[in-house]
């Protein structure tokens, strides 16, 4: 596997931080012999706060080579076990030897795709010259289990879509509010901007596509939480019962709503489950 990390952490020093990354309203919490872990839903922009502090790094003086990133969903990774973790290590000091003493910064993107990880990523905060942050999809990083897994040295850090404020500093409507306050015509550019937040959302990614293909990536979105966060972490006995709940859900957001209620409209519609399914 050293060739694929190779691989992969060669193109990151060649390509450098992305451009374009908009500063997100986040708090970003750095400790040391602790790691900041960036959770949140899938396609949140997760991995573009790293990018944000990444570069505040930079803009400070670090060295590009201090800082270590791996994305874990890369498929040239997908056979790399926690045997393997360690050779991340080699691979810098072998890519960046006049910078493999002294404090190094480590990404590490979806680390939680590989079994006994926890391992690997304590000994790094154990480190004196190692600050850690992990990103991941809540699903993976629950609040409970990462405290327990880093043994309560973690600082959480929870990402959402874009705010209004985010949306309008993304999409370039609008920077800083105005100490004067707006005026007309910006009253008015605001509200179109509001009506259409409420049609696209926050999610980053569909900000600058048609409304067809912003349809079919949410889809995407729902369909990835459902089977990889839901029925193949809790191994969900019926499939069929959870999407037509979710559907159920979904279009009666704003009404009172029961286990009792749930289970009356499976039956109905003669999808097998019980009440405690």
């Amino acid at each position: 596997m050293k060739e694929e990390l190779l691989s992969v952490m060669r193109e990151f020093y060649h390509d450098g931080i992305p451009e374009g990354v908009v500063p997100r309203d986040v708090e970003y919490v750095e400790k040391l012999r602790a790691s900041t872990v960036v959770k949140g839903m899938r396609r949140t922009g997760k991995t573009f706060v790293t990018y944000e502090r990444m570069k505040r790094l930079v803009a400070d003086g670090i060295p590009l080579k201090r800082i270590v990133h791996v994305n874990f969903e890369d498929e040239r990774l997908s056979k790399l076990t926690v045997d393997d973790l360690h050779l991340i290590g080699e691979v810098h000091a072998e890519l960046c030897p006049e910078f493999s003493d002294g404090k190094v910064w480590y990404f590490l993107d979806e680390l939680q795709c590989v079994d006994g990880w926890e391992s690997y990523a304590r000994r790094l905060v154990d480190s004196p010259n190692v600050q850690l942050c992990l990103t991941g999809s809540s699903s993976k990083l629950l609040s409970e289990e990462i405290a327990t897994q880093m043994r309560g040295r973690s600082l959480p850090i929870e990402v959402f879509p874009l705010s209004f404020p985010e949306y309008l500093r993304f999409n370039g409507i609008l920077g800083d509010v105005p100490k004067a306050g707006f005026t007309a015509r910006e009253k008015g550019v605001l509200r179109k901007a509001m009506s259409d937040y409420a049609e696209r959302g926050g999610f980053p990614d569909v900000q600058d596509v048609s409304s067809g293909m912003r349809a079919a990536m949410l889809q995407e979105y729902v369909d990835a939480v459902l089977y990889r966060d839901i029925i193949e972490r809790h191994e969900v006995a019926s499939v069929q019962a959870l999407k037509y709940t979710l559907e159920y859900l979904f279009h009666n957001y704003a009404r009172k709503t029961s286990t009792r209620s749930i289970s009356g409209v499976l039956k109905n519609l003669s999808v097998p489950a019980n009440r405690e399914s």
